[in-house]
Parts: structure tokens; sequence; C-alpha cells
């Protein structure tokens, strides 16, 4: 059977331009069986589009930019 691929969204800071992901996403993820795939922001429809279509499901993690 094919994992599934859960789309994690990144953290990003305007201020610095960084962003990042706790690692305890990417392995609880995997630890479910499933295939994290990281989205980091970008203001590219195009391939927001293409990385959602790729997802089968997506997490979501919280915090002050829901």
């Amino acid at each position: 059977m094919k994992k599934p691929l859960i789309g994690i969204p990144c953290r990003y800071n305007e201020e610095t331009l960084e962003t990042g992901i706790l690692t305890n996403y990417i392995e609880s993820v995997s630890k479910l069986g499933a295939i994290p795939i990281l989205l980091y922001c970008t203001k590219d429809e195009l391939l927001l589009k293409e990385l959602a279509n790729l997802c089968d499901g997506l997490m979501l993690s919280g915090g002050p930019d829901i």
C-alpha cells in the first residue's frame, strides 16, 4: 500500500526572512507511517497548488499565523 503524503506548513519570520519547522512534526508524521512534505512560504500560486495536489492530507501545527 502506498504511504500517504502529509503536507506540513513551515513557519515563516517576515523580519528575518527565515523559514523552518520543528523536527517533532516531521518525526510524528513519519512514525504514523506517512511521508511528510514540507510546505514552505511562497507567493507562487501555481507552485502552491501543485504542492497541495501532491498531498493526501495536511497537518496544521497552530501558531499566531493561522
